[in-house]
């Protein structure tokens, strides 16, 4: 079986979709299958590490949703579409959404058994008004894949006013031993508190808000230390905040290699994600369940999902930077709070691990040729 996977978005740019393709492909590929990744943009880091993918046109990063997007800008010749398919013997496509033209294009073009999975979410309030007046055009596209997923239930709220219909809840997968096993990165003196952040740095993932709440911690806690891993726009003005406040105590690592980010999480001691909103889901707070850290986020829809029961208690108001410096003071000043933590994220993760998630679409992916064959 060959899987097609379809991503409008540069398979290289950061994100959560693409943490979860490169994923999937390594699962379905270690079990035997094979799979191909038609995307856009320039060769990059996933050909050299042994990714089979088609590149297939430009990609333009552009704002969105109060981050930067990377979409699709080029069209493809159906002609060009079929013989890919073709050539590359696929038997399913797995495409991720339809809000953007490459999507579009292979449910046009494709005429092959497909799934779609959606990764996104706009509260409803945030939703641009070009995006509305589309929802007719996506439905129309929603409506042409046989099996529906959303990775969340924020994620299938806004399929459900985009196409109505029947939706899986299936989340993302992580390889949970990676980061379990990961050999720790300190910073910071052993005796100290790190904190680590890891996401772009744009205005929607909050960096801001977490420097000003860590400088509040402090003022409360000397030993603590924040590193901050990621890129992306904002990353001379919250250096020029550190430089300003005589922030001695913060780390900006930059862009980190997937393969070295479980040593990050593994070293640190309390993991933050002050997100404000729109996000769907939250691979970083699953990244962090399995490498034992306990988590302090705002409050926002897609975490609602993961951070359940216990894991609850450290979801503060989004946006409130007194609140957020409070719950990282309390885990910071309390090791066996921080140990309680981590054991509720420990219990809890291993139902993201690929051996659970992968199954499930293996099913579906199995499922779908079958009775393409009846």
């Amino acid at each position: 079986m060959t899987i097609g996977f379809v991503l409008d978005s540069d398979i290289d740019h950061p994100g959560g979709v693409q943490r979860f393709v490169k994923g999937l492909y390594k699962f379905v590929t270690q079990q035997g299958h094979h799979a191909v990744i038609f995307t856009g943009g320039a060769k990059g880091e996933s050909e050299q590490l042994g990714f089979k993918v088609c590149r297939l046109g430009r990609v333009k990063n552009l704002p969105g949703n109060d981050a930067e997007i990377s979409v699709f800008a080029d069209w493809v010749e159906e002609a060009d579409i079929k013989f890919l398919l073709k050539d590359e013997g696929v038997d399913l496509l797995h495409i991720q959404g339809v809000f953007g033209l490459l999507g579009i294009r292979f449910l046009d073009v494709g005429q092959l058994p497909s799934v779609g999975t959606f990764h996104n979410f706009w509260e409803p309030e945030r939703l641009p008004q070009v995006f509305r007046l589309s929802f007719p055009i996506f439905g129309h596209y929603v409506g042409k894949m046989k099996i529906k997923i959303a990775d969340s239930t924020a994620a299938r709220e806004l399929m459900q006013r985009i196409a109505p219909g029947d939706y899986y809840i299936i989340p993302p997968g992580i390889n949970v031993e990676r980061f379990r096993l990961a050999r720790g990165k300190r910073f910071f003196p052993k005796s100290w508190v790190q904190i680590v952040y890891v996401g772009r740095l744009d205005k929607r993932k909050g960096l801001m808000h977490l420097l000003r709440a860590f400088l509040k911690v402090k003022s409360e806690v000397d030993e603590a230390g924040l590193l901050v891993v990621g890129k992306g726009s904002l990353r001379d003005e919250a250096e020029e905040f550190v430089r300003r406040n005589h922030l001695e105590d913060v780390c900006f690592m930059g862009y980190v290699p997937d393969d070295e980010l479980p040593s990050y999480y593994r070293g640190s001691d309390i993991f933050c994600s002050p997100a404000v909103h729109g996000e769907c889901f939250g691979i970083v707070l699953v990244e962090a369940m399995a490498a034992n850290l306990p988590i302090v986020a705002f409050d926002n829809a897609g975490y609602r999902d993961v951070l359940t029961g216990e894991g609850r208690r450290f979801l503060v108001e989004s946006g409130n930077v007194d609140r957020l410096a409070l719950a990282l003071i309390q885990l910071c000043r309390d090791s066996d709070l921080r140990r309680r933590m981590s054991e509720w994220g420990r219990r809890e993760v291993e139902q993201y691990d690929w051996n659970v998630v992968g199954q499930k679409y293996l099913e579906i992916y199995k499922r779908l040729i079958t009775e393409g064959k009846e």
